[in-house]
């Protein structure tokens, strides 16, 4: 490598460590600021994060932004950057990052801009820097040959003007995938470093070839060559500073991109593969923000597409099956790896989250690499012309690319599809599986997930028809199916067998969390479970099934089933202590504290949900209205029956001690 090379190369680290040191002093600055002025999202959680609020604050985009501004100002001032590509390409990061405050800081009052409103902004943002970008290049920079776009086994391929509205195009999806991308702590911003790396390997093995051809020529330099120095320069300096922010995130968790940091850093590394042109290979060395971006527009195609094959009336009690749990990608294979932690009752273990989030970053990050890896070939082959080399590692990674997305479509089917059929070993049972009733050769496409002692012949007709191999969206509505199944033998028994096929309901129902229950299409074994509650024993819970079924329809016959489970449990209360205080043996004094019990149960939890309601009205209401005195006579009513429930409980309770001594007693004195 000629001497120049090598203080090229210097002035490229020395880019990288400058951008890595920025943007650790600017964090020491930004992390706490922004946790002070509690700069952290209040929008509403959708997916696998629904129901949680953030406590970490947005703002690392700032990290990342001025740790990059620092490079190319202080490399501009000595001369290797261009003050034009200096000013291009902090123009288009800026007007991004601004873009993306705006929207955080709506996320912190309520919600962020509507899609619409951001769209709009986005592009009369890229409108006006196209139209710059175009005009500049065509006019100061004519080396760069912009206007062309290189395409596999095509080649060059002139657009002229309409070079504009590619511009517009490759920053909108670009910058987008990076903001889809930014989903797990080092996800977008350590993807972000290595494509910047890249990009910095790329430019700089392209302004060396460029030396060489000057020296042929008895040039100090080309013009080529002294661009791609300059985006040598900016990449490095792009890579430190997304390094350094990711001391702040991944290693620290103390802090997030946002979209400031997400749209800057999407449209700075468009902006990087703009002037390379690697347009193409921009899909091939960001693979991961690729792949991500077309899962999600794959993801919204299905499901608009559903919206208009499937009867609406259908879509409002199925869920239609879509390629992926939840798109992007990364979201996807998050929700499979926690399923495969659930225990019986479908929770995940504590930190379980996290640790997967990680695992899935470090992947991410791996595959990353190999992309950039294929990437960098490929612009290498593009420079000297050796075109079989760029188309074919144009193919590999749009392969690669392919290859992830069926990958996460094949884990949808193998991991989130169920079906129930006859056991392979005794027909005579149903069996769970997992998987498609399919089979490639000898080879299944399914496996058993749980057994069953369902007989086969006990299924009634409709259910044979509805149950049997249908294939499920998700665990859920399996575990939900086979609950139904016993619950309709229990309807066709009675004695000890009814109540078995109860509890095996219940126990399959036990296994799905309560709020999935309230989905459209599954409310009704709210329902079914007040009953088997009820036949259980358990008024108390049969009341909250109830409860949480008026609360997901708003029927108002759900109240008169309310009404109906509390008048029983009282008269049950009510006949087991008329039934001890008659016959005063063990059995007698079980069953009346058992119905005591659930009896206080059930009038605690009304008289949470009346004091609520009651707060809510002495806010809004006059002492003399007429519902607020309604609700204030039954909170009062609710106080004098706790009273005494409690006190019956502590008298059997109580009873219990006594009976145990004088069951000694009597032993002693035989």
């Amino acid at each position: 490598m000629a001497p120049e090379a090598w203080s090229k190369l210097a002035i490229v680290f020395a880019a990288g460590a400058l951008g890595l040191i920025g943007s650790l002093l600017t964090g020491l600055v930004i992390v706490p600021f922004c946790a002070r002025r509690m700069f952290i999202s209040r929008e509403s959680k959708v997916g696998v994060a629904q129901g949680r609020t953030d406590v970490v604050p947005m703002g690392g985009g700032f990290i990342l932004l001025f740790g990059v501004t620092l490079v190319v100002t202080v490399f501009t001032a000595l001369k290797q950057i261009r003050t034009g590509y200096a000013g291009l390409f902090l123009l288009i990061t800026w007007g991004h990052a601004v873009l993306g405050f705006l929207d955080d800081y709506s996320k912190t009052q309520v919600r962020g801009i509507g899609e619409k409103a951001k769209v709009v902004l986005q592009a009369s943002l890229l409108l006006a820097f196209s139209v710059f970008f175009y005009w500049y290049g065509m006019r100061m920079v004519p080396e760069s040959d912009l206007g062309l776009l290189t395409l596999p086994f095509i080649g060059e391929v002139g657009l002229k003007v309409a070079y504009i509205g590619f511009v517009i195009v490759f920053l909108f999806g670009v910058s987008n995938a990076v903001n889809f991308t930014d989903g797990f702590n080092g996800l977008a911003g350590g993807v972000g470093a290595i494509v910047a790396l890249a990009f910095a390997v790329i430019t700089f093995v392209v302004g060396v070839s460029e030396i060489e051809r000057a020296r042929i020529l008895l040039w100090p330099d080309t013009p080529t060559g002294a661009r791609m120095f300059a985006l040598s320069v900016m990449s490095a300096g792009l890579a430190g500073s997304c390094i350094g922010y990711l001391y702040y995130n991944f290693r620290r968790g103390s802090i997030y991109f946002g979209d400031t940091g997400s749209m800057a850093l999407g449209s700075a590394l468009a902006f990087l593969a703009l002037f390379a042109r690697a347009e193409v290979l921009m899909l091939v060395i960001g693979g991961v923000y690729t792949a991500e971006m077309l899962s999600s527009g794959l993801q919204k195609l299905c499901q608009k597409g559903s919206e208009h094959v499937v009867h609406p009336v259908m879509l409002r009690r199925v869920e239609p099956t879509l390629p992926f749990i939840m798109a992007p990608l990364h979201h996807h294979f998050e929700h499979i790896w926690l399923r495969e932690m659930e225990d019986e009752h479908g929770q995940i273990p504590p930190q379980a989250r996290d640790q997967v989030r990680r695992a899935l970053t470090l992947r991410a990050w791996i595959a990353s690499a190999l992309f950039a890896a294929v990437g960098v070939i490929g612009q290498y082959g593009r420079y000297g012309e050796r075109w079989g080399i760029f188309n074919w590692a144009c193919v590999v990674g749009l392969l690669m690319i392919a290859g992830l997305l069926v990958y996460g479509i094949l884990t949808r089917l193998v991991y989130d599809c169920y079906f129930i059929g006859p056991d392979l070993q005794r027909s005579e049972l149903l069996t769970l599986y997992r998987g498609v009733p399919l089979r490639i050769g000898a080879l299944p496409l399914f496996h058993v997930y749980q057994l069953t002692d369902i007989p086969f012949d006990s299924l009634g007709y409709l259910e044979r028809r509805t149950a049997l191999f249908r294939l499920q969206t998700n665990r859920v509505d399996a575990r939900t199916a086979f609950g139904l199944l016993h619950f309709g033998m229990a309807e066709r028994s009675d004695g000890p067998a009814r109540l078995a096929h109860l509890r095996q309901a219940m126990a399959y129902w036990g296994q799905v969390p309560r709020v999935r229950f309230r989905a459209a299409g599954r409310q009704e074994v709210l329902r079914h479970m007040a009953t088997c509650h009820v036949a259980l024993g358990h008024p108390a819970r049969a009341v909250e099934s109830l409860e949480e079924l008026h609360t997901a329809t708003g029927d108002a016959l759900v109240l008169d089933d309310i009404r109906a489970v509390i008048d029983d449990a009282l008269s049950a209360a009510e006949a087991g202590w008329a039934h001890w205080r008659g016959d005063r043996r063990e059995a007698a004094r079980q069953e009346a504290l058992h119905g005591h019990e659930e009896l206080v149960n059930i009038m605690y939890g009304r008289r949470e949900r009346a004091v609520r309601v009651l707060e809510r009205l002495r806010e809004t209401r006059p002492a003399s209205d007429a519902e607020r005195m309604a609700v204030e006579d039954e909170v009062s009513w609710l106080d004098d029956g706790l009273a005494v429930a409690d006190n019956r409980c502590e008298q059997l309770r109580a009873a219990a001690g006594t009976g145990a001594a004088r069951r000694r007693a009597i032993a002693e004195g035989n």
